[in-house]
């Protein structure tokens, strides 16, 4: 066959453009590929919160902002990768920068040319070694029950609580069977002739689903042993949690007993959280509930959701505190929903502090008194669904201290807390 000039000319461009049709389209298969294997959300979060005296500390007026992006890519039907990437800034929140290798200098962040760092709230990987079994490895949030034990913070602390952790799972026709062991502090991770010091957290959490009367069914064992800040503190705990629905009557109870050592001294402990609710209106999502809880004067509370349990002021971590609780909320019109609660609260034993809400600082000064009495907390919360995704909320804490042992702590200041917040989720 023949070709003229124009005719090579035509087939050198249909050629090319032959091959660059391929080159796009398998590109676009690779890119397709990728955005089929890959699934990407994030969260938005900005606050506005005022705190007056609820840590015995002064006011703080100040405003909050967190990003995080949550990456999955699958590698194959069994294996994939999840990276959350995370930004958390209080405003005007100074940080420190190295200048040299034994010091460190203040680093203001706002208004010059200097950015704070971006963090990874969580990073894993998933392995399904079988259709009902999964490992997970790798830095990543653990969260059980109602998060009165062991929790990420709910979504409400700034940064939330990561893991560093090994976690098996198991799930089978009832429910799912956790087994998982953490590393949360390791003075020597290097190649040492002294001996490592280490704080770790293990755990095996059963749930199953026993019926309409009993859906969530939990028994669980923690061991926590700290040499790091804490020598010589290993704490067991066992514990069970029931909450279910049946009508409208719904329920949730949760106890646990620990034993372990402090300094070589044997100590034992126990809590117990129940609540039992009414759904009153179920037009309007109107619902009443009473509450009760106590934890002896050695618990140790773990790592909790603290802010949701024991009224949103945030003035007392779970030990050596006992009280009773009225919900109620109501859905008061289309997208906006109410909630109050009142908490009456006192001492478990006389000579022996409360404490502050990480359980682990101790509200006592002055003279001790044989008053068990701490007082009330009234706690107002507003929910106002912008959209789907958009989700405002106003939250307000009042504590009313009572009692000669509150009086020495408190004088006559009452602990506020006040929020404003706006969630956004993509």
């Amino acid at each position: 066959m023949k070709f003229t000039h124009g005719s090579t000319n035509l087939v050198v461009f249909i050629f090319f453009v032959s091959q660059g049709i391929c080159s796009f389209t398998s590109k676009t298969s690779k890119a397709d590929d990728l955005q089929s294997r890959l699934d990407a959300k994030g969260q938005f979060m900005l606050r506005s919160e005022f705190r007056e005296y609820t840590d015995l500390n002064g006011r703080r007026d100040i405003y909050l902002s967190r990003l995080r992006v949550g990456l999955n890519f699958r590698v194959s039907p069994e294996i994939s990768v999840f990276v959350q990437p995370q930004f958390a800034k209080t405003f005007g929140n100074l940080t420190y920068r190295p200048v040299s290798e034994q010091k460190n200098q203040r680093q203001t962040t706002s208004g010059i040319f200097y950015d704070p760092d971006l963090w990874v709230h969580q990073a894993y990987l998933s392995y399904w070694l079988a259709p009902s079994l999964e490992f997970k490895g790798g830095r990543q949030t653990l969260s059980y029950g109602d998060e009165l034990l062991i929790g990420g913070g709910l979504g409400w602390q700034l940064y939330g609580r990561s893991f560093d952790a090994l976690k098996w799972v198991w799930k089978h026709d009832l429910g799912s069977v956790d087994l998982f062991g953490s590393r949360l502090v390791g003075t020597d991770v290097g190649i040492s002739a002294l001996p490592q010091s280490n704080t770790d957290l293990f755990g095996l959490y059963s749930q199953w689903k026993l019926g309409e009367s009993f859906r969530e069914v939990d028994v669980y064992y923690f061991y926590y042993v700290d040499e790091v800040f804490f020598p010589g503190l290993s704490v067991n705990t066992i514990g069970s949690r029931l909450k279910s629905t049946l009508g409208r009557w719904n329920y949730r109870i949760e106890a646990d007993y620990q034993n372990g050592t402090l300094n070589g001294t044997p100590r034992e402990a126990s809590q117990i959280d129940l609540e039992a609710g009414f759904l009153v209106i179920p037009s309007l999502e109107t619902r009443v509930s009473l509450g009760a809880f106590s934890a002896s004067k050695d618990y140790n509370q773990l790592f909790p959701a603290a802010h949701r349990w024991i009224g949103t002021a945030d003035v007392f971590g779970r030990r050596n505190i006992a009280g009773a609780v009225v919900k109620a909320t109501a859905r008061v019109y289309h997208q906006i929903s109410y909630q109050a609660e009142f908490f009456r609260l006192m001492r478990n034993s006389a000579g022996f502090p409360v404490y502050q809400l990480a359980g682990t600082i101790p509200i006592r000064k002055g003279a001790e008194t044989d008053s068990l009495d701490l007082g009330s907390e009234l706690d107002q919360a507003v929910r106002f669904e912008v959209s789907k995704n958009t989700i405002l909320l106003a939250n307000f804490s009042i504590f009313f201290p009572s009692g000669s042992y509150m009086e020495i702590q408190f004088g006559e200041q009452k602990p506020v807390y006040a929020s404003l917040e706006l969630n956004v989720n993509f």
